[in-house]
């Protein structure tokens, strides 16, 4: 069963079009794709909050991508 995970840090890429896309977060730690469907794309430089689930193997805006965190409840900005 899928859980979801939260991870907080700062937008370092993004991109998107009509409330989707995605944006890169770094934790401090390492960095990760985050996927929105629904929830808009922060802008570069935000610090966010945001809670999902890890999905392997996704395809966003013509870029694919290993694994991203599909985003499953809003971002917020810290």
């Amino acid at each position: 069963m899928a859980k979801d995970v939260t991870i907080a840090g700062q937008v370092i890429n993004s991109f998107g079009v009509a409330n989707q896309g995605a944006f890169e977060v770094d934790d401090g730690t390492s960095r990760l794709w985050v996927w929105s469907s629904s929830f808009g794309v922060p802008g570069q430089g935000a610090h966010v909050v945001v809670t999902g689930r890890v999905q392997a193997g996704v395809s966003v805006g013509g870029r694919f991508f290993a694994n991203v965190l599909r985003e499953t409840q809003p971002h917020k900005t810290a």
